[in-house]
């Protein structure tokens, strides 16, 4: 086997995981939760076992081809993911478990995985020197063996995650890097590739408090939100989205966040993520909307449009902070 030996990829991973469970739940409408990864490496043999059935992504560097790492879970998660998205109901649900995908659910869950490849490339292509990546396709193995063409090579970077869905035993979610791939995504961590490729900032140490604004319609909601000050690391600041004037940004320069509801009346949660992204003033601020009801295509919307997150009302302090801490840990890394 090659000297493939993973050293510093724990904080990439976890941020990673914190950013894809929120956006994940809020496009699938339950708790979802991915645990802290456990890193490694492995050969074909150590990868797939002879076992249960698999769903098989296929995600690619969009700067070279060339460049796959495969995502896998089991294919009765892919099924419960991919009815989630499509609005299965429960019985429904439990059947399509137990056979193979068909087609509709397999696009299905193939979007799942779009979202999980939007969350790595906006977190990290800027701040890690990662490449944009996207899904060239997912498919379903039933057998998954060491020997077939998708696990060519003698050693991967393995990243492990367990997957916590609401409703649904705890499964894993896999991530398998090829060493040359391993290289371009991950090679400032990696033993060897550490000393040739570039270096990256990673989010380490404390995070700074800052200033977090909320822009939000209803006044009973920003007293909610105010509430939650005294158990937040951060400053809160409430604005009525009618008194929010888009050319006197100059107040907003110390501003760390921004969450945004994303159902207005007059302008849109999307006209104020366009204003401040464009603007020089607040486009580094982390930008995360914020809805009662999410939907897929509110989700989808806003993350395409620069966003850095979504998050459902109501939420306690904790779920600002899992979603936040992340999105600020990367930036204040990069600018100190």
């Amino acid at each position: 086997m090659s000297d493939l030996k993973p050293q510093n990829l724990e904080e990439v991973c976890t941020a990673y995981a914190k950013a894809f469970a929120g956006d994940l739940e809020a496009l699938v409408g339950v708790n979802v939760k991915l645990g802290r990864p456990e890193v490694s490496t492995a050969d074909p043999d150590g990868i797939a076992l002879d076992g249960d059935p698999i769903a098989l992504t296929r995600c690619h560097n969009k700067n070279d081809d060339g460049q796959i790492y495969f995502c896998m879970v089991s294919r009765a998660l892919a099924s419960t993911l991919g009815g989630m998205l499509m609005g299965y109901p429960e019985e429904r649900m439990k059947e399509s478990r137990a056979q193979p995908m068909d087609e509709e659910l397999l696009d299905a869950f193939g979007e799942v995985m779009n979202l999980g490849t939007a969350v790595l490339s906006r977190l990290f292509t800027d701040d890690y020197n990662l490449p944009p990546v996207g899904v060239v396709g997912t498919e379903q193995i039933e057998k998954p063996k060491a020997d077939t063409v998708w696990l060519e090579g003698d050693c991967f970077a393995v990243v492990r995650f367990e997957f916590g869905l609401e409703g649904f035993e705890d499964c894993t979610l896999s991530m398998m890097f090829p060493p040359n791939a391993a290289h371009h995504w991950f090679g400032y961590a990696i033993g060897e590739y550490g000393r040739t490729a570039k270096s990256a900032p990673v989010a380490t140490g404390e995070i700074e408090p800052t200033q977090v604004v909320f822009i939000e319609p209803d006044e009973e909601t920003r007293n909610d939100i105010e509430d939650l000050e005294d158990d937040f690391l951060h400053s809160i600041w409430t604005i009525d989205p009618d008194e929010f004037d888009p050319d006197e940004l100059n107040e907003f320069a110390e501003v760390g966040a921004f969450f945004i509801e994303w159902d207005l009346d007059t302008r849109t949660g999307l006209d104020f993520l366009e204003c401040l992204r464009g603007d020089a003033i607040t486009r580094g601020a982390a930008i995360v909307m914020m809805a009662s009801k999410p939907t897929e295509s509110k989700v989808r919307t806003a993350l395409r449009s620069g966003a850095d997150s979504f998050i459902a009302k109501p939420f306690e302090v904790e779920e600002l902070s899992e979603r936040l801490d992340p999105l600020l840990a990367v930036r204040q890394q990069a600018s100190s």
